[in-house]
């Protein structure tokens, strides 16, 4: 495993973590706020582990595509909390 690899599974392990602590604090708290960053983080980790298996050469063709849509889905999960707590 290359430094480069490494640092996206570390990506990927730190994204799924904070999307497990924001389903459990959403649990306990009920604030819809965290559960629209969990759903953000699932998104960046879905996009992390897509550019680890991208970057491992696991797969012949260029994912960027499918990484950016995961990344968008991230900034509209985001945006959708955001303005759904404005409210």
């Amino acid at each position: 495993m290359s430094i480069t690899q490494l640092v996206y599974a570390s990506s990927f392990a730190a994204c799924a973590l904070c999307f497990a602590l924001l389903i459990q604090s959403w649990r306990l708290v009920g604030v819809r706020l965290l559960l629209w960053m969990a759903v953000a983080f699932a998104f960046l980790a879905v996009r992390s582990a897509i550019l680890l298996v991208n970057q491992a050469g696991l797969v012949e063709s260029d994912l960027s595509g499918v990484r950016i849509l995961a990344g968008a889905g991230a900034l509209c999960a985001l945006l959708k909390g955001l303005r759904m707590e404005a409210r």
